[in-house]
């Protein structure tokens, strides 16, 4: 069954050798998001559009997901006001099914996001890019993506600029046991082939959760 790579983002201190010295950066108290983002089920993947204004997150293991508690991972999005972060939807964006939904991507404006579907025992042939237009968010399109391979495990991140993509999944042509792979834009608007970042990055163990 395929699974939703969930993306942990972490800042951290580097100190390297006689080559110079990482820079630090000062953090508050960790606070916890209110009920409004929270439930008692697993909130994960979250994205923060770019103005900081709303936060995309996938949600499981919720009655109210579509097909309800045991179906898949539903996308919700809670909007920042002044009066605080507003109840969490599912329902803003059509994409949810009983499947497996996760946004894996905000672009530059916060107009448009990417995300992933994934259903049990049906291959990932790509991705899908929806943009918001007066404030609804219009039908989502389909992006393919040649050269995705899904025995297993896959997921992805696309960087604001939408046009590269990573990816990490098990491939036949892999160093390990789950590689990170990068796909680009081409000028027509197609998509090259996944290519493996290499030993340099991969390992024969698992890299996952890639973020740019």
């Amino acid at each position: 069954m395929v699974r939703i790579l969930f993306f942990l983002f972490l800042v951290a201190f580097v100190q390297t050798s006689t080559f110079g010295q990482g820079q630090g950066y000062d953090f508050t108290e960790l606070e916890l998001l209110p009920y409004n983002v929270n439930t008692e089920a697993n909130e994960i993947a979250p994205l923060m559009s770019p103005d900081g204004k709303f936060l995309f997150l996938a949600r499981s293991l919720w009655d109210y997901n579509v097909g309800g508690k045991y179906s898949g991972h539903d996308i919700w999005v809670s909007e920042l006001l002044n009066s605080g972060w507003r109840k969490a939807s599912n329902t803003l964006m059509d994409f949810n099914t009983s499947g497996n939904e996760a946004i894996i991507g905000v672009n530059e404006n916060g107009m448009g996001v990417y995300f992933m579907k994934t259903v049990a025992g049906k291959n990932v042939n790509g991705i899908y890019y929806a943009k918001r237009v007066k404030g609804v968010w219009e039908k989502s399109e389909f992006i393919r993506i040649e050269g995705l391979e899904t025995s297993k495990n896959i997921g992805f991140y696309m960087h604001p600029d939408g046009a590269t993509l990573l990816i990490t999944m098990r491939a036949s042509n892999g160093i390990g046991a789950e590689d990170i792979y990068v796909c680009l834009k081409n000028s027509d608007g197609t998509w090259a082939k996944p290519k493996n970042l290499g030993s340099s990055i991969n390992t024969t163990g698992y890299e996952i959760s890639p973020f740019l």
